[in-house]
């Protein structure tokens, strides 16, 4: 991907492609809002902390199958999502297990959040029942089975 500088309209154009991005991989929209909110939020501390002149890669893709979201800013080491910063909205992610991740290699800032597919509670439940009901039904074949040659002896 092109570098973009860190202007206002840069950075509302890039939460735009993630949010695109985001809906491409079925993430839901709670969660995709809560990515792309943050994205926004890391966006503008670097464009705080080095000015609106300063260029970042935004880029999106899939490495082994994993779709993933990165943001480089070459420039001094600086990590927009420290521990120090009490962040409700990382913590959120962290949970969800799409938090950002930080690295600072050769003279690149990188934020990277890979996007694990989030199996919805209701999905797990159906899928527990379905599992069960096939498990008790093969059981139930067997035992019907057993019983049928018991009576036929």
């Amino acid at each position: 991907m092109k570098a973009l500088s860190l202007s206002n309209k840069n950075i509302d154009s890039t939460v735009r492609e993630t949010e695109n991005f985001l809906k491409e991989n079925s993430i839901s929209r709670e969660n995709s809002l809560r990515l792309t909110l943050t994205m926004e939020e890391i966006l503008l501390r670097y464009q705080d902390r080095f000015g609106e002149k300063k260029e970042y890669i935004p880029e999106t893709g899939k490495r082994l199958g994993i779709s993933y979201i990165t943001i480089s800013v070459p420039g001094e080491a600086f990590n927009p999502i420290s521990q120090d910063d009490d962040d409700w909205s990382t913590r959120v992610l962290a949970d969800l297990g799409l938090a950002p991740l930080y690295s600072y290699r050769k003279g690149v800032n990188r934020i990277t959040v890979y996007l694990k597919k989030i199996i919805s509670k209701a999905r797990k439940k159906v899928f527990i029942a379905s599992a069960s009901a096939f498990v008790l039904g093969q059981a139930v074949i067997l035992l019907c089975e057993d019983q049928a040659s018991v009576l036929r002896e």
